[in-house]
């Protein structure tokens, strides 16, 4: 079983796991600036090339480039929470409705299905990390507490960065005021269920296309015309 386990983690699990996190690199990359789908496979390459390349330098310097990594990635994170935050346009109302499904939401069980497939990446770290027992002062006491605190932390930067200031920064910046309660529920509504002339388009693609109509929306707005 263990030989098989080997065999199936060095051909199958891992180079998938592998190329997917570097294909979803490629993508955000692909935001901020303009890729063809040619330019976002290499950028995937190039990824795994380079990190490749690092693990290769030894365990001390692929270890310190793994922390620059993650904590330039938390500075980022904490900088966009404290900065929504300390301006007051953070909102806890991002998590409401909290469990009820959403209009225009999937199914349970294609929701589930994806939510379980997000669940195996971060399994994947749990074994993963598993493997360098043998290289852990006291690990008993080590790994564990190494777990529950990147959880806690992981958890803790999901909450917050979550909530979202982009809807009272549009209001902000065109008619110079925070959207009222009622503006905020409608503005939500039409957020949270695209039209149906989206359904032909990707998620994400979706997604910005309903920021955009909303942008258009309050530029439209009498509010806007008439603002003083």
């Amino acid at each position: 079983m263990a030989f098989l386990f080997g065999w199936l983690s060095m051909l199958v699990t891992d180079p998938g796991i592998t190329a997917a996190v570097a294909v979803g690199l490629a993508t955000y990359v692909s935001y901020l600036f303009p890729l063809s789908s040619w330019g976002r496979g290499a950028v995937a390459v190039g990824a795994i090339a380079v990190l490749a390349a690092v693990n290769m330098r030894g365990v001390r310097f692929s270890s310190g480039v793994i922390r620059g990594l993650a904590a330039l990635k938390l500075g980022v994170l904490g900088f966009l929470v404290l900065w929504g935050l300390g301006l007051g346009r953070g909102d806890w109302s991002n998590f409401v409705p909290l469990v009820a499904q959403r209009p225009g939401s999937k199914p349970l069980v294609d929701a589930l299905i994806g939510g379980m497939i997000a669940a195996f990446f971060s399994l994947g770290g749990w074994w993963d990390v598993s493997k360098i027992v043998g290289e852990v002062r006291d690990p008993r006491r080590t790994l564990p507490r190494a777990l529950l605190l990147g959880v806690i932390l992981v958890t803790v930067v999901y909450v917050l960065i979550n909530l979202d200031p982009r809807l009272a920064r549009a209001f902000l910046l065109t008619i110079g005021r925070p959207p009222d309660g009622q503006e905020r529920d409608v503005a939500r509504r039409f957020l949270q269920t695209p039209p149906a002339r989206y359904s032909e388009l990707a998620p994400d693609d979706a997604r910005h296309r309903a920021w955009a109509d909303f942008c258009q929306m309050i530029l439209a707005s009498n509010s806007f015309l008439y603002v003083e």
